[in-house]
């Protein structure tokens, strides 16, 4: 089986060489390309065959989940292009870690997350699934009082944010993992959705 490709789309470039050392240190993992903004991203993103790209939230010229848009317009027009998305957002901005979900990426996870969890997300992310890190869990409970959220929807991020795996959550709801990713989709779509998210969204375009 061959390597998961990923590009690293940071423009913090001590971040984005620790980043690069520490998943070249994973096995299964090779760190394709590098682009130090959003648009020298898409670039690549249209120019080599890559898996999973890892985004901030914040890129010197636009925002991750405006990044996150623009490659699913590029994916419309051109079918191969089968690029997951894992963003990744700051717990010291909740309002940040509200907006990512404007994006409709594939996975979400703080920015100080380790090494063997990033690996075990971009993993997870390759195989079609959608992820989300327990610390976003937690922070999203954290500011979901005006969320239209189902009872499964709550229970699912308790778990999530408690640190449960995604099989013994799928047991605990009594749910195949492929019912497990839906319930996540649904999770995700809910957010996606709110008015509270689109603002947060606005906010942090400057709009």
């Amino acid at each position: 089986m061959s390597d998961i490709q990923v590009i690293i789309i940071e423009s913090d470039e001590d971040t984005r060489v620790d980043l690069r050392n520490r998943l070249r240190q994973q096995e299964g993992l090779e760190v394709a390309s590098e682009a130090t903004n959003g648009h020298t991203g898409l670039v690549l993103l249209e120019s080599i065959p890559v898996d999973v790209a890892i985004a901030s939230m914040t890129l010197s010229d636009m925002d991750g989940a405006s990044l996150t848009q623009q490659v699913r317009q590029l994916q419309e027009d051109d079918n191969e292009l089968d690029v997951k998305l894992l963003l990744r957002c700051s717990l010291e901005r909740p309002d940040e870690v509200l907006a990512a979900f404007a994006s409709g990426a594939e996975s979400y996870c703080h920015s100080d997350l380790s090494t063997e969890e990033l690996a075990q997300g971009i993993h997870y992310t390759y195989k079609g699934n959608f992820w989300l890190d327990p610390a976003i869990a937690k922070s999203i409970e954290q500011q979901a009082v005006d969320f239209a959220f189902t009872e499964r929807d709550r229970q699912l991020l308790a778990h999530i944010a408690a640190g449960t795996g995604y099989e013994d959550i799928a047991k605990s709801l009594n749910l195949s993992l492929s019912g497990l990713n839906d319930c996540i989709g649904h999770l995700f779509n809910t957010m996606h959705k709110s008015a509270r998210v689109q603002n947060a969204m606005k906010s942090l375009q400057g709009n």
